[in-house]
């Protein structure tokens, strides 16, 4: 049973519906477009979200590179003025204590503390070491050092030398070794954070005269990094050369001052990548990190954001444009198909059942195998072919075929005339020939439906095809009008910075006329899907093997067919139709020929309450409303299917009833049937499907067929 379904998705798979590749090449056209533009659309938005990120970063960076610029101008013209006065020969120490108070006066507003430091006898030759200090009192207990009176008492004066021997300490050494200024490796000191640059001066002989010294907060440095960097998202953290954390807002209070890149995940991952570059902006661990080297203390500043902040609301908006765009094209485009299957429907139907029909009853004649050899190539290869190629095949066919019907006609009346002994036999091969004739006049009539399919396809084709142009044109219109709104929001753009600003009552006319082009289109394809669906629904029934068929939706679909004819008119009442389905095992059958038996009871159910009912009076109408009745059972005992159509209305005679299933026999009046249905739907239930069709009726209590069906339980 699997390999058969199987084989049936294959065979389905293989139809080349003219209405599918319509509706896969335009939706895909379009689909591939949509999404040519939101990439373009998505690219741009990325790099301006990008260059923000950068600008901020790059604005933090020039504040804390001023920051130590400012420091280092500011020491380095502290210690050119003690080179100078040195020069002069000024020796008193109380001079350059009161020059080192002045320059602490004017310090920056990170600056912590200002001294400079002697190298042995080279200020103040009276003396070997000299290091007036000046620095904030931090409130720490006992502070080094004497407080200055007001109102500078929170400023205190520190001799370092007798504090901490300078000479020996790093902050001597690292600048003498190096022989220019340099800012230290951040530490701890009364709990806050601070760096050192330090610089040392020489005289024209190039002897080291001392070393002038500013102590820089960066802790408070810190809490003026301590912000978001876009849409109140992200933070911004400062590294050293060594990859001390230097600032790190998510965790300033729990980090120490001896805290590194080594503390954390992130940064830890981040370092090598960091190391390699002076700046750049990279994706990492669902975040945007932006990077950028502070030269002046050759410390790294970096900008971290979460990537949902700036990619999320592009990408609803993205998603939400593209998905109304396709949306309303999709519908338009299913539409399309709709119609053109409507409006190809009857013109296959009849073409199918044609071919049916050529299959169950051959022509005899010999001249005819070409014609029949091309039916057979266009039922065995017609699941290669879509619609309109198989209409254009059966339509060249119809000459020939004709031709070959009216030859064989004219050689079996002179087989006729020849053999006049054998009558039976001439009057069955008569019988024979005037069933080819009906099939050719109905293949003929086949032909006038055909001329006029092209016309029916080409006008709507043609419509849609000259509205696509202006759908297409609305909807960029409408993408760009979101990109305006979209940068408007962000805060890159306003109506008035050079950009078209929004023109709402040309978008409102553009959303408008989208929709009522969209629902025009809509109309014209409903006409060509109805055709398509026709050709589809008939395309079935020349298929070479049985397949499993829900017999509930052939009968659906042919009360479909004649639910013109069950609707109240001027010459007959409404018929009421009343389903009793069961439940129904899988039926292997021919769906298409198994529905024209089904259409062929029903209309003579009809055609029979019609009879009846002609000439009745509303009020005999009303109490005898006319009625057909399908019932459908499984008979386990049996293992077969059961179909039951039974109608309430005049019945059929008994002495009528043996000869039902007889080639022309009819009981209709001439031009109201040829007396072929039931004969056909007897072969199509006994001979192709082995089952079983017979008949109950009695005057005036109504007819009942019922059709029994080999279930595909085994």
């Amino acid at each position: 049973m699997l390999a058969k379904w199987l084989q049936r998705l294959r065979d389905r798979l293989l139809v080349r519906s003219i209405s599918t590749q319509l509706f896969l090449y335009v939706l895909g056209g379009a689909l591939v477009a949509l999404g040519t533009m939101a990439a373009v659309f998505y690219r741009s938005i990325e790099r301006e979200s990008l260059g923000r990120i950068r600008a901020e970063l790059n604005a933090q960076v020039e504040f804390t590179r001023g920051q130590l610029l400012e420091s280092q101008r500011y020491i380095e013209i502290l210690s050119a003025a003690v080179l100078t006065n040195r020069d002069r020969n000024i020796q008193d120490p109380e001079f350059y204590k009161q020059l080192t108070l002045e320059f602490f006066k004017q310090r920056p507003s990170l600056v912590l503390g200002v001294g400079f430091g002697q190298n042995a006898f080279q200020v103040l030759r009276d003396r070997q070491w000299f290091y007036p200090y000046f620095y904030v009192d931090q409130g720490q207990p006992n502070p080094i050092g004497e407080r200055l009176p007001p109102p500078h008492s929170d400023w205190i004066y520190s001799e370092l030398y007798k504090d901490d021997q300078y000479p020996d300490q790093h902050y001597w050494r690292i600048p003498v070794g190096n022989q220019k200024g340099i800012w230290i490796e951040p530490y701890e000191w009364s709990n806050i954070v601070m760096t050192s640059y330090l610089v040392p001066f020489y005289d024209s002989q190039k002897n080291l005269v001392g070393v002038a010294g500013t102590d820089f907060s960066v802790t408070e440095l810190s809490k003026r990094v301590d912000r978001s960097v876009i849409n109140n998202e992200g933070y911004f953290a400062i590294l050293s050369r060594s990859g001390k954390l230097l600032a790190y807002p998510p965790k300033r209070k729990s980090l120490q001052a001896n805290s590194s890149y080594r503390d954390l995940p992130l940064l830890r991952e981040l370092w090598p990548i960091l190391q390699s570059k002076n700046s750049d902006i990279i994706y990492h661990q669902d975040q945007i990190i932006a990077y950028e080297r502070i030269p002046s203390a050759n410390w790294i500043a970096i900008a971290v954001v979460p990537s949902d902040v700036v990619l999320g609301p592009l990408w609803r908006i993205l998603i939400i444009s593209v998905s109304i765009a396709a949306i309303l094209l999709a519908i338009a485009v299913l539409g399309f198909v709709r119609r053109l299957n409507r409006q190809l429907k009857p013109i296959l139907e009849k073409c199918n059942t044609l071919v049916a029909t050529e299959k169950i009853m051959p022509m005899a004649t010999p001249k005819a195998t070409t014609s029949e050899a091309v039916f057979a190539f266009a039922v065995r290869d017609r699941q290669h072919m879509d619609e309109l190629t198989f209409l254009c095949h059966s339509f060249d066919q119809m000459a020939a075929k004709v031709e070959a019907t009216l030859q064989s006609l004219a050689e079996t009346n002179q087989t006729l005339q020849a053999t006049v002994q054998d009558r039976s036999e001439a009057l069955n091969q008569l019988q024979q020939t005037q069933l080819q004739l009906i099939q050719s006049e109905k293949m003929s009539g086949l032909g006038q439906l055909l001329a006029g399919i092209a016309h029916e396809i080409n006008n709507p084709v043609n419509f849609i095809h000259g509205n696509l142009d202006y759908v297409r044109d609305y909807v960029h219109e409408l993408l760009q009008a979101t990109t305006q709104v979209y940068a408007i929001h962000a805060g890159q753009a306003s109506p008035s910075n050079g950009q078209a600003s929004i023109d709402f009552e040309e978008l409102a006319f553009i959303q408008a006329d989208l929709i009522k082009i969209l629902d025009s289109m809509t109309v014209g394809t409903d006409r060509i899907r109805q055709l398509v669906l026709s050709l589809r629904t008939f395309s079935r029934t020349d298929q070479t093997k049985d397949c499993v068929t829900n017999l509930h939706h052939g009968i659906e679909s042919t009360l479909l067919l004649l639910k013109h004819r069950l609707k109240a008119t001027s010459d007959h009442p409404a018929i009421e139709v009343i389903t009793k389905y069961g439940d129904l095992p899988p039926v292997e059958c021919y769906p298409g020929p198994l529905n024209q038996v089904f259409m062929n009871l029903l209309v003579n159910a009809i055609d029979a309450l019609e009879q009846k009912t002609a000439g009745w009076s509303e009020a005999e109408i009303e109490a005898n409303p006319s009625r057909i009745e399908i019932t459908t059972q499984f008979i386990a005992s049996e293992n077969v299917v059961e179909i039951s159509i039974a109608d309430n209305g005049p019945g059929i005679p008994e002495s009528v009833q043996a000869r039902i299933f007889d080639p022309f026999f009819t009981t209709k009046p001439v031009g109201k049937g040829t007396g072929l249905g039931l004969s056909i739907s007897y072969q199509v239930i006994t001979e192709r499907h082995q089952g079983k069709i017979f008949c109950r009726s009695q005057p005036n209590q109504g007819t009942q067929f019922m059709i029994h069906l080999p279930a595909g339980i085994k």
